[in-house]
């Protein structure tokens, strides 16, 4: 299977960001044609310039023409053609992806994206489809699309609404994707460019207004999905946790990315029962390779998860640091079991589960999210305080708890999980917190690169996840802080 790859170069100011793009397409069966220029190209079937850009109808930018690109490629002789912006980079194994997809039938794929960049940890899923690709035989669907303008809104909208009506369209929308795409600030979404104006109009004349409903909330569906993960598995680890929910959720983090990164493990949990329905929601997909049981049913051969383990946790300089420390810990504890350590910083402490970006059934968005649930390992001392700190803020600012507190709003109103609190934290502006179970779930790769402020008490640890994380001793200690003004 050969893939030939029709690059956009422009991006006038940011000839790195080319690079890392067509570097990452240097894989084996691909090949690239640059639709410009043949700059920067590292492995290239050709080049091609095209004979109409943008420029020619007005616009200031020498963009081109998606239709005009589609019609190079018929050219050159491969079995699949496609087209990806500048700035997508794509992660290694794309031919194999196309070749185990196309067996099953498909004949057109589109890529989903996960934005990055160099400002922020994590990453963050984006509904666009910047990329995609097709079998020869589909070439002539594009040889009478209207003149959409690339690098502008809506080309790839009608792509999409193109691919699912006339082809068995793969839309790699499971996450974390196949692409990902150098974040920049939106510079062309404006409704008085001239690109946005020429490819709507366009895009109007051709997709109904009810399709064009249905292809966003279609393509606003990538982080609903879950992960392809191979079931078999050739050796078997006990693992226990005897102590409380938040290092349960923690430990099944931590065996979710053990499995992603050493295929053939199943592993059996054992920890409280009273946790078992929290815990099955954190395992989500990979039920069929975690399995749960209850803590007295741990065998002798059994692995103690506890990070309190040989007094691991109190012997370590800097357990203050508690999210450091789990890093530290996991490697340990993956060199006893003799398996990969998927934990290499505290970034991927960073819960990532899909679900967290599903709507819960509280859609309401707050000021502030309260998690004042009492602790369980006296991580801070449950005060009449700060009952009393929750209700004086609510009374100009929309909050909601973790623990009912008089007829405020309250998770337990609608029994949500510990990945729904991570949903609601999401969209609050600041979270108030007891360092207790539902903390974790608000410390995900999506806050991670937001503005929103942390205040946690708990007076034995503290976690450096970023630097909007304030620790507090007390509530008078809050109260005398002007950073939380």
């Amino acid at each position: 299977m050969k893939i030939l790859m029709a690059i956009n170069p422009y991006i006038s100011d940011k000839p790195e960001v080319i690079h890392r793009c067509e570097n990452s397409l240097n894989q084996d069966e691909i090949y690239t044609v640059s639709v410009l220029t043949d700059d920067y190209v590292p492995r290239t079937a050709g080049w091609h310039m095209l004979s109409r850009t943008a420029r020619n109808y007005g616009h200031d930018k020498e963009l081109p023409m998606l239709k005009n690109i589609m019609s190079s490629l018929k050219d050159y002789n491969f079995e699949y053609y496609g087209y990806s912006n500048c700035d997508i980079i794509f992660k290694p194994g794309l031919a194999d992806k196309i070749e185990s997809l196309a067996v099953k039938g498909y004949n057109s794929f589109i890529f989903a994206r996960e934005d990055i960049s160099d400002t922020w940890e994590g990453v963050k899923p984006y509904f666009g489809r910047d990329a995609f690709i097709i079998h020869k035989s589909l070439l002539p669907l594009f040889s009478s699309m209207p003149d959409f303008i690339v690098g502008e809104p809506f080309w790839d909208l009608y792509v999409y609404d193109l691919l699912l009506k006339n082809s068995n369209m793969y839309d790699d929308r499971i996450f974390p994707t196949m692409t990902q795409h150098v974040f920049h600030e939106n510079s062309w979404n404006d409704p008085k460019n001239f690109g946005y104006k020429w490819n709507k109009l366009r895009y109007d004349n051709v997709v109904s207004l009810s399709d064009h409903r249905s292809l966003l909330q279609i393509m606003k569906e990538v982080d609903f999905r879950t992960p392809e993960i191979e079931y078999d598995y050739d050796r078997e680890l006990h693992l226990y946790n005897p102590c409380h929910l938040g290092d349960c959720i923690l430990q099944v983090h931590v065996m979710r990315k053990m499995i992603q990164l050493n295929p053939g493990i199943l592993i059996h949990f054992y920890a409280e029962p009273a946790y078992h329905q929290e815990i099955e929601k954190h395992i989500g997909v990979f039920h069929p390779l975690i399995v749960l049981h209850n803590l007295c049913e741990a065998p002798s051969i059994a692995f103690n998860t506890w990070i309190g383990t040989d007094r691991f946790y109190y012997e370590d300089k800097e357990r203050n640091k508690y999210n450091e420390v789990y890093v530290r810990f996991f490697d340990k504890l993956c060199k006893k079991l003799s398996i990969k350590n998927p934990i290499n910083s505290y970034v991927a402490m960073l819960f990532d589960n899909e679900e967290i970006l599903r709507n819960n059934k509280m859609s309401a968005i707050y000021d502030i999210l309260f998690i004042n649930s009492s602790p369980k390992s006296g991580q801070f001392m449950y005060e009449r305080e700060f009952d009393e700190m929750v209700i004086n803020l609510s009374k100009n600012k929309t909050v909601i708890t973790t623990k009912k507190l008089l007829n405020l709003p309250c998770t337990t109103d609608c029994n949500l999980s510990l990945l729904d609190i991570g949903n609601i934290s999401l969209y609050a502006k600041r979270i108030i917190a007891i360092h207790t179970a539902p903390i974790h779930a608000t410390f995900n790769i999506w806050n991670q690169r937001r503005d929103v402020t942390w205040s946690v008490f708990d007076k034995m640890n503290g976690f450096t996840y970023n630097n909007r994380i304030k620790r507090y001793l007390t509530i008078k200690d809050f109260y005398a802080d002007r950073w939380v003004v």
